[in-house]
């Protein structure tokens, strides 16, 4: 559970700002909410289960409407880079989006039809 001081921190964080995105991109909503159902993490690719608290970004980018999530972790990790301007917090979360993109890839090839 994280603090309002560090969930104001969290919202704060640029979560894009490595993408310049295109003129008309705007968010439209950011805040805390409980999930309704399973999500997916945007960052780290971990499972947001239903019920849990999680940052949702409701936005237009690139001329479409989209909603992303990101999990505890990565809100708090944001939220530590934010106080303190040091990246590790944040990398340590794109090394958990490795791994489990890693432990995803098997799953993904068996599900496919294999060509004859």
């Amino acid at each position: 559970m994280l603090t309002q001081e560090q969930k104001e921190a969290a919202l704060s964080y640029d979560q894009f700002a490595s993408d310049f995105g295109e003129q008309g991109d705007r968010i439209l909503t950011n805040k805390f909410v409980k999930a309704r159902k399973d999500h997916e993490c945007v960052t780290c690719l971990s499972i947001i289960e239903e019920g849990e608290e999680y940052q949702k970004m409701t936005a237009v980018f690139d001329g479409e409407l989209s909603s992303r999530g990101w999990c505890i972790g990565c809100c708090m990790a944001a939220a530590l880079y934010v106080v303190s301007d040091n990246p590790r917090e944040i990398e340590a979360r794109e090394i958990i989006r490795s791994h489990n993109e890693k432990k995803r890839a098997p799953a993904a090839k068996k599900a496919r039809p294999h060509a004859e």
